[in-house]
């Protein structure tokens, strides 16, 4: 596999008239073949050949396992990175250490568009720009064949194709393309006793060539996600992981070495790793060697309680060390939260949650000057099942624990679905507990305590309790209650609208009004403007309706 070079070519005379004779068949009109997408015919083949592989290797335990990346490619984590590269300037270097079947470089190359207007220039380009190694022989074939299909576009007759391929071109595509693995060099031979077993293990870990990444211009980029789970049994094998990388744990992923492998290189780096690392026992040593790295962004997908950390994805961005890491958050209804955690904040021992320290400051406004919804209503809390056989006349507050928050809905009749019910009218509690900044700390203690009762959670609401003879709370009041008012009353209005211009304007005019109201609340509770501001991107919109 060290040898791998390039067959001796053909006869250029011959090779000429064997393109030309076969290009001269008469034929009615010009021919484009479109090619399937070059990444799903990879992966066809791919799994293909995986299950080949199994079916002929009774050995299960010695194959190497690859973890499918089409969830990650439908992860906005992955859609985040690919737009954040396409909006950098210049084309920069490739580097995929772990390309599997090169899937990732396809998609790369697929989505960073060129000036590139024909096969030959398309082709030179991945030559001089994509480096990537594989340890499977399979794999660098499937990459390399990827990648011919995307130089060529399916353009079958475009002249460039009838010229002999420059040799130093072809040399090159070979070369950076290769078979290797980077988590060993040629040192792993040393371990072994045995000359025997020293290169049997050479040749079956196939150590890449150290100086194969030596004459990678600047800048480059190296993005790879290091999927393939090795199964290692050889004692020889832990003991030089163990001297060679710092993350090393006996069950760790082989992942978080081929990621250690790609943070040491000094070049800006993307790595697509399962957001399992986060929380893995044996994952420790790799959450401290990122501690004291030149990791400077963690992207990550904000996971219900309920999915495993398996399932989701994050990427780890690697550049100039800095004080502290920043962190991306795409949470469930689509939103991007980012913030930055101090490096010296991170535990040492135990497992990472990443939250934004913004929870725990607003929590603690919340809490210090407040009661409990529960006594701010002197108890009088209801279930439907409580009012069944009463009287239904009066006004009537409804809270209904939903999968997007906290629902509310205020009118002559109680919702029968409710969780809880309060005797009205109390405008004041309603804007309250409509505004954004109660809807998210319902949002967080759902996500924090699931084990209680919706119930519980509704009753224990911090409510903030006017101090009437304060002339600036009562303002703030009076605006929550004229904001309800109104709010009610354009949402009537917007049942009845018919033309587009008209709920147009009605939908800005609420959002206006929702975004007084929580400023109202925000300010009986004295939060300062910037974290206000932040609360308001993180919500993403109230849910809210008056029925009155």
């Amino acid at each position: 596999y060290l040898k791998d070079k390039p067959p001796s070519l053909p006869d250029p005379v011959t090779h000429s008239m064997m393109v030309r004779e076969g290009c001269s068949l008469p034929v009615p009109e010009p021919i484009r073949i479109y090619l399937i997408d070059p990444v799903i015919l990879v992966r066809a083949f791919s799994r293909l050949i995986t299950r080949v592989r199994d079916r002929n290797t009774r050995k299960k335990d010695y194959i190497a396992s690859n973890c499918d990346i089409s969830s990650l490619i439908s992860s906005p984590v992955f859609f985040h990175v690919i737009r954040y590269i396409n909006e950098s300037e210049g084309t920069p270097v490739v580097i995929d250490p772990q390309s599997g079947n090169g899937e990732l470089l396809l998609l790369l190359l697929r989505s960073h568009t060129g000036k590139e207007d024909s096969p030959r220039d398309r082709f030179s380009r991945i030559a001089d720009t994509v480096f990537c190694s594989d340890p499977s022989f399979s794999s660098v074939l499937l990459t390399r064949f990827g990648l011919i299909l995307h130089a060529i576009d399916g353009d079958l007759r475009h002249p460039d194709l009838f010229q002999l391929c420059e040799k130093e071109q072809l040399d090159m595509f070979r070369s950076h393309i290769r078979v290797g693995n980077i988590l060993f060099s040629k040192e792993i031979a040393n371990e072994y006793l045995s000359v025997h077993e020293a290169q049997a293990a050479v040749h079956s870990l196939r150590p890449s060539d150290e100086d194969w990444l030596e004459n990678i211009p600047r800048p480059a980029m190296l993005i790879t996600a290091p999927c393939r789970q090795k199964a290692m049994k050889d004692p020889e094998v832990h003991q030089y992981l163990c001297k060679h990388f710092s993350s090393y744990s006996y069950d760790a992923m082989t992942a978080l070495y081929t990621a250690e492998y790609a943070i040491r290189m000094q070049h800006r780096s993307f790595i697509f790793l399962p957001s399992a690392w986060l929380s893995d026992m044996h994952a420790g040593p790799f959450r401290k060697m990122i501690r004291r790295s030149r990791v400077t962004q963690i992207i990550l997908d904000e996971h219900p309680s309920e999915r495993d950390l398996s399932d989701t994805w994050s990427c780890i961005c690697a550049g100039n060390i800095s004080s502290s890491i920043g962190i991306t958050r795409f949470t469930n209804n689509g939103c991007m939260v980012s913030y930055h955690l101090n490096r010296d904040d991170l535990p040492k021992e135990d497992g990472w949650n990443l939250e934004d320290p913004l929870e725990s400051v607003v929590l603690s406004y919340l809490l210090k000057d407040s009661v409990s919804l529960s006594e701010y209503c002197l108890g009088a809390l209801y279930t439907p099942e409580d009012l069944s056989e009463h009287n239904h006349d009066g006004c009537w507050i409804s809270l209904k624990d939903t999968s997007d928050g906290l629902l509310i809905t205020a009118g002559d009749t109680y919702e029968n679905a409710a969780d809880i019910i309060i005797k009205g009218p109390d405008e004041y509690l309603e804007g309250l507990l409509g505004s954004s900044l109660i809807r998210w700390y319902y949002r967080y203690i759902s996500k924090n305590q699931p084990s209680l009762h919706p119930e519980q959670l509704i009753a224990a609401i911090p409510v903030h309790q006017p101090d009437w003879y304060s002339p600036e709370e009562m303002e703030h009041v009076r605006q929550i209650t004229k904001s309800l008012h109104r709010l009610t009353f354009l949402k009537q209005r917007r049942e009845c609208a018919r033309s587009f211009h008209d709920k147009e304007r009605i939908r800005k005019n609420i959002q206006q009004i929702e975004e007084v109201i929580n400023k109202e609340v925000c300010s009986l509770y004295q939060i300062p403007k910037t974290l206000q501001d932040r609360l308001v991107i993180r919500d993403g919109g109230m849910i809210h309706h008056f029925l009155r």
